[in-house]
């Protein structure tokens, strides 16, 4: 499966980024608009499952054209809004 993760790197998207990221999705996405916080949560995927394909997403919910073509893009089969 194909997932995305808004606010990915905040206290409850970080968490379903571990528990789904130990899932083995095909890709996970994460979208958060701190480039901290974000690069944080991938450093710990990374080491976590190294063989996880993450794409990161730097952006804010309140971008409606860029979260429209990263929808597009992703083409999820699951989105959990955490932002």
């Amino acid at each position: 499966r194909r997932l995305l993760i808004t606010g990915a790197g905040g206290s409850v998207g970080s968490e379903l980024s571990r528990q789904l990221a130990d899932c083995r999705p095909e890709v996970l996405t994460l979208v958060d608009h701190s480039e901290l916080h974000l690069f944080e949560i991938m450093k710990e995927l990374a080491e976590r499952v190294p063989a996880l394909a993450v794409e990161p997403v730097l952006a804010d919910i309140s971008q409606a054209p860029l979260i429209r073509r990263t929808i597009l893009q992703a083409a999820p089969d699951v989105v959990f809004h955490a932002a």
